[in-house]
């Protein structure tokens, strides 16, 4: 039964009065630490990669976008310009043209900022 006169706190705290609670233990500390250290990691490496491979002529090089194109689902995308691998099952699907007719599929979010003729960074894409 609990002491009224030590509340939920004292409850919590232990059956002796006084005592304190535990130190967070040195395992937890390292679990917290990677998991917050995790993204960081990752998006490291994930624009190390995108660099190199532009630099080597990769997938990645920024080209200039001719144009925009959008559609409500994935399945009114014309066959040239749907891959198994980029089809979004909710949500629209974005592409921007490049002026040498290559796509890149991108977000909501690159599909508004990215204007006509600027530069974008993409894994554009040959239409089939």
């Amino acid at each position: 039964m609990v002491n009224a006169s030590r509340g939920a706190r004292g409850a919590l705290m232990g059956s002796a009065r006084g005592q304190k609670a535990a130190p967070p233990r040195p395992q937890s500390l390292a679990r917290v630490a990677r998991l917050l250290l995790l993204p960081v990691a990752l998006s490291c490496v994930h624009h190390g990669a995108v660099e190199d491979a532009s630099r080597e002529g990769g997938t990645f090089p920024g080209r200039r976008v001719a144009r925009h194109l959008q559609w409500v689902s994935g399945a009114q995308v014309p066959a040239r310009y749907r891959r198994v691998s980029d089809t979004q099952l909710v949500g629209s699907y974005n592409i921007l043209i490049a002026e040498n007719g290559d796509y890149c599929v991108v977000t909501d979010w690159d599909y508004a900022r990215t204007r006509d003729g600027q530069q974008f960074a993409c894994e554009w894409r040959k239409p089939q």
